[in-house]
């Protein structure tokens, strides 16, 4: 009998203990009110709006990018070596930018709605397209 008494006590210590790390007052009785249940949190990112792209690892990142008219898109080169940017609708290449050649970034506006695909004047490999909507 005594032994089962000695459990009990354990177990109501325990109880008491646990009770009050999960905010039951720490005093060892019940709490009179009990906390809300917690529900799942979702986090939202909402998108914003980017004129940046990134030269790396002989890519463009974002590939395509989009931007209201009168935007300046703006090119920085994380790379060891420089890059340039050729408008694929009228062929106009901007200048070399890079480590070798200073700056690291080129920009550019785009005062009219559609479609500009470029590419790297240097490694034409690298493909990237500018989308003005209004």
């Amino acid at each position: 009998m005594v032994r089962r008494i000695r459990l009990t006590a354990v177990a109501a210590t325990a109880v008491a203990s646990l009770s009050g790390a999960c905010g039951g007052g720490g005093s060892g009785t019940s709490p009179t009110t009990t906390a809300a249940p917690r529900s799942a949190t979702t986090t939202t990112i909402a998108a914003v709006a980017t004129n940046a792209v990134t030269v790396k690892d002989f890519a463009f990142g974002p590939r395509t990018i989009t931007v209201t008219a009168g935007t300046t898109v703006t090119w920085t080169n994380q790379d060891d070596f420089d890059h340039s940017i050729v408008d694929k609708t009228t062929n106009v290449e901007g200048p070399h930018f890079g480590p070798v050649t200073e700056p690291r970034t080129f920009s550019r506006s785009y005062p009219a709605v559609g479609a500009y695909p470029y590419f790297c004047g240097i490694h034409n490999s690298m493909t990237g397209t500018v989308i003005v909507t209004s």
